[in-house]
């Protein structure tokens, strides 16, 4: 295990998304005091590190750890989804999983949506990828800006529907108009209603996100899909994507 996962020249190489979960600890630490005295913590200052060099590593070797082949092998099952033209990746970071549907599908191009200060960054990595044409970057941000409407057969979420979930149906509508009909919503994130025997791992999770400024990390599947479906979508589906039993993928069809 240990060649496998902390061995820099490994693919599968974890030391920096190590670093990075350290980093988030560092930040809960500072901000602890102010958290239980009952101030708002400014998650504003977590937000601007995602475009580092090493928060983007460390975002991405996540990915590559688990969930990235699995949430590729769930998008490229769905119906239809050889026709699809567009792929929207709100919050995309490092870009990979963008990168990895469209090497299953050649026809299709993505736009990234991340911050104004991300992008230029997530840009560089697509372009040094070989997907220059085929995927470009947006700046955006979900609590504030509205998507382009009407634009996208696939619109993709990893870990970001946490960020607004104290404002969810407003970010869910903004998803459901940038959709074509009959398009795609698939959000991969933490769900934790089913993880008995694993309640200190869930309520870790929990504490660090509330202490780095962010609402909650858990979106129950119930009310991810409550609020889907008032906007016109159907044909839910669901998969666990983790080990712990925390990872899971929703999707649902635009009527």
């Amino acid at each position: 295990m240990a060649s496998e996962f902390l061995v820099s020249n490994s693919s599968l190489y974890q030391g920096t998304n190590i670093a990075l979960s350290i980093k988030f600890n560092r930040f809960a630490e500072r901000s602890m005091t102010a958290r239980l005295s009952g101030k708002d913590v400014n998650r504003e200052e977590m937000d601007k590190d995602w475009a580092m060099d090493d928060m983007m590593d460390g975002s991405a070797q996540n990915a590559i750890s688990g969930s990235l082949p699995l949430v590729v092998e769930f998008i490229s099952q769905l119906p239809n989804v050889n026709s699809f033209k567009t792929m929207g990746d709100i919050g995309g970071n490092h870009g990979l999983y963008t990168m990895g549907v469209l090497e299953q599908f050649p026809n299709m191009q993505g736009t990234i949506f991340d911050l104004p200060h991300v992008v230029e960054e997530a840009q560089k990595r697509v372009d040094k990828a070989g997907f220059t044409g085929r995927i470009t970057t947006q700046s955006l941000d979900l609590r504030t800006a509205p998507l382009p409407t009407k634009q996208f057969d696939l619109i993709f979420t990893s870990h970001v529907l946490y960020a607004v979930k104290q404002d969810l149906p407003k970010a869910l509508a903004n998803i459901a108009n940038s959709l074509k009909p009959n398009g795609w919503f698939v959000s991969h994130h933490y769900a934790g209603r089913n993880t008995q025997g694993k309640e200190r791992i869930t309520a870790s999770i929990e504490l660090l996100t509330r202490l780095c400024g962010y609402p909650a990390h858990f979106i129950e599947k119930e009310e991810l899909t409550d609020t889907l479906a008032p906007l016109e979508f159907d044909n839910f589906q669901f998969q666990s994507v983790s080990q712990l039993g925390l990872g899971l993928i929703v999707a649902a069809q635009k009527k």
